[in-house]
């Protein structure tokens, strides 16, 4: 009986281990551009920021912050025609409880500008 339930334990281990939910923290729908602004032919419109928290347990089932702040951006941007994000800067923080729990956020910043 003792036996059994060791190896059962020891099979679910092996499983859980073996999956997970975590996922990469790259920012993969960031589409980078260079845009020369050499010339007056933009005007300043104002500076937007937003951020978002995720909470992994041992590392897993955190979600993706850094593209959860960036779409949160673009939506608060309200960009109109002619108009675009510049100057993205990413500020990330990660808070450690327990050795168990992390939480990760990041704050992100971009100026609107407005060509003409």
């Amino acid at each position: 009986m003792k036996k059994s339930l060791l190896t059962i334990l020891a099979i679910v281990i092996v499983a859980l281990g073996m999956t997970s939910c975590a996922t990469h923290s790259k920012l993969q729908n960031f589409a980078e551009s260079t845009v020369i602004l050499h010339s007056a032919n933009f005007e300043y419109v104002k500076t937007v920021k937003e951020d978002a928290s995720a909470t992994y347990i041992l590392g897993f089932c955190g979600g993706n912050p850094e593209q959860k702040a960036i779409d949160r951006l673009k939506e608060t941007a309200a960009l109109k025609p002619n108009q675009t994000l510049a100057n993205y800067s990413f500020v990330k923080s990660n808070r450690i409880i327990l050795g168990l729990v992390s939480i990760k956020t990041i704050t992100v910043t971009a100026d609107v500008i407005e060509f003409k």
